[in-house]
């Protein structure tokens, strides 16, 4: 039995540990929650929000171990700039958020996703900024998508564990893949589906200095990250007999019939007397 509850014990701290971390290899700790923003101060670009759940490892009653977002015992103020100047006008006071932070609660904003639920009260982004990997399991965007990325270096460029990255490779599937398109710097892809239309900008970012040596050295350092915008905008469809106007169901050729007209019709005919034809006869 002692054994059987070690290994139990194992087990769970493991799933603890994966869903506390991610990437799994993350060195610096990165940590994800969910709030509310309070306030958008435009001039200093600058998100104040309220973090009141967090995401993790969440036993609770049921039998297997899960991750996902448990409450905060003490809610949490945090702040952050901007990470595009599009964060500004597209969130405002009282949007939901779920943001994921590098170096603990007070850390530096990586990663911050507007939420929304959709028809079918399930939780999905609609506009994300930052690292997109640090929240790929943690919430869907609108429309089932899911993107990927693989990040290339400059190997002039490494400081340690990282490099400033040339290019990503983003993969873009939706139950299977979709598209995959090698993105520069400033550079930007997007797929129309029959929900959504998903835009993704590459801003810039990191790869794993790993690649750089042929020996491969054991090195701990930050883990590489990368900054993108992504946004869905849902794709409305209407039928077209829906926004036709009632009055205009009418042909125009036909003309109202008045009160005054279908009485004349209803009335009977008048009978005209016939004056007998009178020939004179020679």
């Amino acid at each position: 039995m002692k054994t059987i509850s070690y290994i139990s014990a194992i087990v769970l701290a493991m799933v603890a540990f994966i869903c506390i971390v991610s990437p799994a290899t993350a060195v610096i700790q990165e940590m994800t929650f969910k709030g509310e923003v309070t306030n958008v101060d435009v001039d200093n670009q600058t998100l104040y929000a309220t973090f009141t759940q967090s995401y993790g490892y969440d036993n609770g009653v049921e039998e297997e171990p899960v991750c996902g977002f448990s409450d905060l015992e003490t809610a949490i103020d945090a702040s952050s700039l901007a990470l595009d100047p599009s964060m500004l006008t597209a969130i405002e006071s009282g949007d939901k958020i779920i943001v994921t932070t590098l170096g603990g609660e007070d850390g530096e904003w990586i990663t911050t996703a507007k939420i929304t639920a959709d028809e079918n009260e399930n939780v999905v982004a609609t506009d994300v900024w930052g690292d997109i990997s640090t929240i790929s399991s943690v919430v869907d965007l609108f429309g089932a998508y899911d993107i990927t990325y693989v990040t290339m270096p400059d190997c002039e460029t490494c400081e340690g564990t990282v490099c400033t990255a040339v290019s990503a490779n983003v993969t873009i599937t939706n139950g299977e893949e979709v598209t995959s398109q090698t993105l520069a710097p400033g550079e930007e892809t997007f797929v129309s589906g029959a929900e959504s239309q998903v835009t993704i900008v590459f801003v810039s970012g990191q790869a794993s200095s790993e690649s750089c040596s042929e020996e491969a050295p054991m090195m701990v350092g930050p883990q590489a990250i990368s900054n993108f915008i992504v946004t869905v905008v849902p794709v409305m469809v209407e039928e077209a007999a829906e926004t036709l106007p009632m009055e205009e169901v009418v042909p125009a050729t036909e003309e109202p019939v008045t009160s005054e007209e279908v009485a004349v019709t209803l009335e009977e005919p008048t009978e005209v007397p016939v004056e007998p034809v009178v020939t004179e006869s020679s």
